[in-house]
Formats: C-alpha cells, structure tokens, sequence
C-alpha cells in the first residue's frame, strides 16, 4: 500500500499516532489491514535507512512488543513483523514488555532474547526500536541508555519524545512523520562518525 494512502497520510499530517486510528476503524468495523501492514513496513524502513540492507551481525533492541500498552495482546502487533524481517537478515534482538513477553515467546520462541528491565534490553545494542507506546518507556534515564548502548540511536514508532529534547541529548533519533533530530554533522564526517562523537558527548 502506498504510503498517501488516507490512514497514513491523515496521522503523518497531523502527527497523531497512526496505531490510535487504525484502532479507532477497528472498533467502527473498518477494515484497517492495508494500513496496518504499510506502518510495519515503515518502521523496518527506518532501520534500512540508516544501516542500510545488509543488517546481519545487528543487535537491536526493542521497547514494546504488544499492540497497544497496557495489554498483552500481540495481534498485529508491529513487532512481530519486525522482528522477524530483522532476524530473516541476520540481526539478533533483545526485546522488553511490561506485559506481552510470554505470548511473544510462544510464537517466536528462543529465537530472540527477552529482557528482564528497559535497560537490560539496551545492552551493547546498535540501536533501539521503540514499538509500543508504554508509559514505562516516556521518561527513561537518558544517560544510562548512552552507557549501555553500542550507538546512541533510537528508531522510534510511537513518536514518545520531543524532537528538540534528543537533539540536546545528543541521540541519533527518527520517530515517525517528523523530521530526524541529530547533532549537525561536522565537515568530512559520515553519519558513523557522528555517532562516534555522539556516544562521547
């Protein structure tokens, strides 16, 4: 499904969280599929934005696992495709969710790892994927996450921070429908170099 299509355009424009809407057609009895697949498949754009295709040897990390907070359930869950999009090109992952974890491991198996804490989930990472919008996730300890992760990058799906705020916290950070918030590169410098100097910040 292309990306104007009216759910994804409607969200994108008003930056309202694209996952709100589709649950709202749900509960009206509006077939939502095709908007429902076209945001999974952004999110993983996200990751191949950055890393590019070849993402073997990758280690992310994930915050939320269920469809929406304060829920276990996993049905159409965004995770769930990515996951297994990352795991089909050789990546590994160590996810965390206050809640959906045992139903996630019933279907994925040992095929990932799974965390105890947010910050667990965090170790030695490339980047961290931000899934669901759980209220546990909103005013982490930003400091902490720079000295567990291997790069200082957030993907995030569910816009949970402000723009203006990860700039000044010197974090690589795409979320969704606004523009990417990051330290200005430095003349000659690659976006890897940036990262470099962004963990050292």
């Amino acid at each position: 499904m292309a990306s104007n299509t009216p759910i994804y355009s409607i969200a994108k424009e008003l930056n309202i969280d694209s996952n709100r809407i589709i649950l709202a057609c749900k509960s009206i009895g509006i077939n939502a599929k095709g908007a429902t697949k076209r945001l999974n498949e952004e999110e993983l754009e996200k990751v191949k934005n950055y890393f590019g295709d070849d993402l073997n040897g990758l280690k992310f990390g994930f915050w939320g696992l269920a469809f929406k907070p304060e829920t276990d359930d996993i049905r159409e869950a965004p995770a769930l495709y990515i996951i297994d999009e990352l795991l089909s090109a050789g990546a590994s992952i160590t996810a965390y969710d206050p809640e959906a974890m045992n139903n996630v491991k019933a279907i994925v198996g040992d095929k990932i790892k799974y965390a105890s804490t947010s910050y667990d989930a965090l170790e030695n990472v490339d980047a961290l994927l931000i899934a669901t919008e759980w209220s546990a996730f909103r005013n982490p300890d930003f400091h902490k996450m720079k000295t567990l992760m291997k790069n200082p990058i957030i993907l995030d799906g569910r816009n949970l921070y402000e723009l203006s705020a990860m700039k000044k916290r010197s974090f690589y950070y795409q979320s969704t429908g606004r523009t990417v918030s990051y330290t200005h590169l430095r003349a000659h410098e690659t976006r890897h170099d940036l990262v470099c100097r962004l963990l050292l910040e």
